[in-house]
């Protein structure tokens, strides 16, 4: 029996239109994770800004280098969504599309009037995801919000470990979106499940995605801990969390060079082989009792300050099952033998410069991206794709409906 060549995941959604109003980077990186999959994405921006990242620094080119590196591979319309005559050339792309992804706050799309129920009577085949920062309903549903204060809220961003100084910010932000990339994730997981469907239904689906809530799925564990009811009482054994520094075995230790290592030898198999690597096999009995944790810890931190990061990862370079890996900076990042073997990282071409792409991790390896679009580059094609003369297109942006590339 023979078996069938595997399709490139880069192909796996071609000839699917998404339309894409949203704005910075939740729904930037779900509609990019849709083009890695072979989508033809068009940002609708309007004539005024557009997207934010495309002036926000530290830039690339003409452009943020943040936008440039959320949007490679997709094309840019400008239209004027807030003229009645705009409303109808969005209104033409969405006949022909599969997808609409936007991320403004509840209510206001109703207000443009291009809610679901319209878009619907035109297109009952599109999937249609709003993505926002608290969903399309419940008291917080108008509330304007980023990922910190998803973080905040959600328990995310653990509680402690401030500053001294009070007249100093409490801590720093954490380093990571993991809410915005993870609503970016959950959105388009829901979507092309949403496609799945429509192939047994032949109808589209509405989707409401919200990054709170996403960064709330983050923190089930300490949630289940926290709700978990011994005698009336929260069960509080190990305060804190087996995952969140509770376990001596799991948990950050800073090295003699003054650079930390991950140590996460949860499983007994794990714990043993990190404690033979040390010559400490007297602490094995000890990994999870909750009356050994505090000396444990010392133990550990005091045995972590007698090498440096690098003769850590030399020693365990060998020991693949002790989990015990450096806490790495970003250019340590960028030279990671693995990352670097997984093709993770590669230079998208932004004019006569580049700005770093960094691989969808469900994409083709190395993925092709094509630059990021220019403020308005595509809206001449693809309102020509849909049936405008050439002279209804400089009519429209005449009257300011639309905005061309500066090339046009």
């Amino acid at each position: 029996m023979s078996v069938p060549v595997a399709q490139e995941p880069s192909g796996f959604l071609e000839g699917i239109k998404v339309l894409d109003l949203t704005r910075l980077l939740p729904g930037g990186y779900c509609t990019l994770l849709l083009a890695d999959m072979g989508a033809e994405v068009i940002k609708v921006e309007d004539p005024w800004q557009g997207d934010y990242f495309r002036w926000m620094p530290p830039f690339s080119g003409q452009y943020g280098a943040y936008f440039n590196a959320v949007n490679s591979g997709k094309k840019s319309v400008v239209i004027n969504l807030k003229a009645d005559a705009g409303i109808q050339v969005f209104l033409r792309l969405v006949a022909s599309a599969d997808i609409v992804v936007e991320s403004f706050r509840p209510g206001v799309i109703a207000k443009l009037g291009i809610d679901y129920e319209r878009l619907y009577s035109i297109n009952p085949r599109l999937v249609y995801c709003s993505l926002s920062g608290y969903g399309q309903t419940g008291p917080y549903k108008s509330r304007a919000g980023h990922d910190l204060n998803y973080a905040g809220l959600t328990g995310l961003l653990p509680n402690g470990n401030f500053r001294v100084a009070r007249t100093e910010p409490a801590r720093d932000p954490p380093q990571a979106q993991a809410a915005d990339i993870g609503a970016g994730y959950a959105a388009a997981f829901a979507i092309v499940a949403a496609l799945c469907a429509r192939a047994r239904t032949g109808e589209g689906v509405y989707l409401d995605i919200s990054a709170a809530d996403v960064a709330l799925t983050f923190v089930l564990l300490p949630l289940v801990q926290a709700t978990c009811m011994n005698g009336g009482f929260p069960a509080t054994a190990l305060a804190g969390g087996e995952l969140s520094g509770a376990l001596a075995c799991y948990n950050i230790y800073r090295t003699a060079d003054d650079q930390c290592m991950t140590l996460a030898a949860l499983e007994p198999k794990f714990w043993r082989a990190f404690l033979s690597a040390v010559n400490r096999l007297d602490l094995f009995e000890k990994q999870l009792d909750p009356c050994h944790q505090p000396e444990l810890k010392a133990t550990l931190a005091e045995m972590f300050l007698q090498r440096t990061q690098e003769e850590w990862v030399a020693l365990f370079s060998e020991e693949p099952n002790a989990c015990c890996e450096p806490l790495l900076n970003w250019f340590d990042i960028l030279r990671h033998p693995q990352f670097q073997a997984r093709d993770m990282f590669f230079p998208g071409t932004i004019g006569s410069q580049s700005v770093l792409q960094v691989a969808s991790p469900c994409g083709e390896r190395p993925p092709q991206r094509p630059p990021a679009p220019g403020f308005g580059e595509h809206t001449a094609e693809l309102l020509a794709s849909c049936g405008f003369t050439s002279e209804e297109i400089r009519k429209f942006h005449r009257n300011g409906v639309i905005r061309l590339s500066a090339d046009e």
